[in-house]
């Protein structure tokens, strides 16, 4: 297993919450396809369904024993993206961890250089920083990531679209 270090320090956990679109519609209307699992209710990804991309809510859970100002909820998530499928620049309310199950996945944050990480690899995005490049680069094969976002649980979306300049 490879750590791909994107902060100021190393990853040692697995965290996230994530978004992927096709690049055409993702110029147009950001949006994408969220299977919530039964029973769990999630905050709003934000972003309706998309061709090549599914995400799928794994669990959601309150974090208790964290010391926080207010509560917080940890959110995992499966994103499988198709072929050249990727997201529109945008934000997470908290901060973001995950790991390459399958495939290659093209990714970059604010004041970082884009990256090209495979099965194995791991990324982390601090909270609120923008998320400019999340992609499957390949023409062929699925990407799949499992991600964790750790954020305030009274968040109403884990997903904030970048605004279109």
């Amino acid at each position: 297993m490879r750590w791909t270090n994107t902060s100021t320090f190393t990853i040692a956990t697995l965290v996230v919450g994530l978004s992927v679109l096709s690049p055409v519609a993702a110029q147009d209307a950001p949006h994408q396809e969220v299977a919530k699992p039964a029973g769990k209710s999630a905050p709003l990804m934000t972003m309706s369904p998309s061709p090549g991309v599914v995400v799928n809510v794994l669990k959601v859970d309150p974090l208790k024993a964290i010391q926080s100002k207010q509560p917080r909820t940890a959110t995992m998530v499966e994103v499988v993206i198709d072929p050249l499928a990727g997201s529109p620049p945008h934000r997470h309310p908290g901060p973001v961890c995950g790991y390459v199950l399958e495939g290659t996945f093209e990714f970059q944050i604010e004041g970082k250089e884009k990256q090209v990480l495979n099965e194995g690899d791991t990324f982390f995005e601090p909270e609120m920083i923008l998320h400019l490049v999340g992609r499957n680069p390949n023409q062929e094969g699925k990407t799949r990531v499992l991600a964790t976002i750790i954020h305030p649980s009274d968040a109403k979306q884990l997903v904030i679209p970048e605004p279109q300049k």
